[in-house]
């Protein structure tokens, strides 16, 4: 049974997001609180990515005020009142890189972490015509600093460096990869740091909510141009962050698990995942919470990554972690799937199976499919 909604309680509101502490029952019909945060206006946003031609894909180097880090990502941002996520997609294409696209498509809808943040995404392809890399305009109020077009294989060597970081460029990266295009090899030559200057700059940090889940922040900030302005951003008051586990069997299965996600309101199929603790190795979180929702115990764990899921609004990291698990004698039936968490089923599946499933939406939690792209660039070519 999934957690059932008592009372809906907003605790906190400003002109960009909702926090809120709803009153519950949970599905052993004790009471509790489930704290989750959403965008004010609802709407969501599309994730653009623009692809030459020849394969190559844009990224934009940008400031991320949240971790305070430079990150190369993919354009995007926000849908406007009656507009479609393919108009959004060329919008923000036009605004942030100055470039007009030829075509656009959605690859796949997904939400961010669906266990905390109700934050809706598309990731949509914008085909750009042959030298559009000749048009780029940037654009430095939102700390957008350098351009580069790479190859979809350089750009998992970025991932793989901490170059790439935000949970949604990986996950549209992911997209990208299970619709089968095209691979090429070539150079990249990402920087660490961007200009001094090009970044917000925080003059005072204010408190504006605090539980003990979730603290919300607006910081009074300075922008590049000079101006003054307000950044909202959230994170966990256990301050760990936050594992997810792919449970994967000697027969090259993975345990995906189906699971109701109350903030969304849906079930939907994800790899087991929870909060680290205060102090705790996030390999120890992984394998303890691998056995708890599901019974398994982890013969070895190792780290394959870690992102921030939402590095525009979040500090909270997620690892990724990939755990050798015994080939299951009964398939799923022998497991021991933890209801009270919202638990309904599971299943194995192979690395081709999870790509198909990004390809036809039934996988739409941002880090489950930050999880499988990560596993699907391990299996590219080079």
């Amino acid at each position: 049974m999934p957690i059932k909604r008592v009372r809906e309680n907003v605790v906190y509101e400003n002109r960009w997001v909702r926090l809120y502490d709803d009153l519950i029952e949970h599905p052993d019909g004790s009471a509790g609180t489930y704290s989750w945060v959403e965008r004010n206006n609802g709407r969501g946003g599309a994730i653009v990515v623009p692809r030459l031609p020849d394969g190559r894909v844009l990224l934009l180097k940008m400031h991320r005020y949240v971790p305070d880090r430079w990150s190369w990502e993919f354009p995007g941002g926000g849908t406007d009142a009656g507009e479609s996520v393919e108009e959004t997609a060329l919008r923000e294409l036009l605004e942030e890189a100055g470039l007009q696209g030829a075509e656009a498509r959605v690859l796949g809808r997904f939400s961010s972490d669906t266990g905390f943040i109700r934050v809706r995404h598309a990731a949509v392809l914008v085909e750009l015509p042959d030298g559009a890399e000749d048009g780029l305009r940037l654009d430095a109020q939102e700390s957008v600093t350098e351009a580069r077009f790479v190859t979809e294989r350089d750009a998992w060597d970025m991932v793989g460096r901490g170059d790439i970081f935000d949970g949604i460029t990986v996950t549209a990266l992911g997209m990208l990869k299970a619709a089968a295009a095209p691979l090429q090899h070539g150079p990249a030559r990402p920087g660490a740091d961007g200009p001094a200057g090009a970044q917000p700059r925080r003059l005072r940090a204010k408190l504006m909510y605090d539980s003990p889940w979730w603290r919300l922040y607006e910081d009074d900030i300075v922008r590049p141009d000079g101006s003054a302005g307000i950044y909202v951003r959230v994170h966990t008051s256990m301050g760990g962050g936050a594992i997810m586990v792919i449970p994967r069997t000697p027969s090259r299965r993975h345990l995906l698990i189906k699971i109701h996600r109350y903030p969304v309101d849906e079930e939907l199929w994800e790899f087991p995942a929870g909060l680290v603790e205060e102090g705790e190795d996030p390999l120890v979180t992984a394998t303890r919470e691998l056995e708890e929702e599901t019974g398994l115990v982890a013969s070895s764990a190792t780290m394959i990554g870690s992102q921030f899921p939402v590095a525009g609004l979040m500090s909270d990291t997620f690892y990724t972690v990939l755990a050798e698990v015994p080939e299951p004698e009964s398939d799923v039936s022998g497991l021991a799937l933890q209801a009270d968490e919202g638990i309904v089923a599971a299943k194995f599946v192979t690395l081709d199976e999870l790509a198909e499933m990004v390809r036809e939406n039934e996988i739409r939690d941002g880090v489950t499919l930050g999880a499988v792209a990560r596993l699907l660039a391990a299996d590219m070519p080079v």
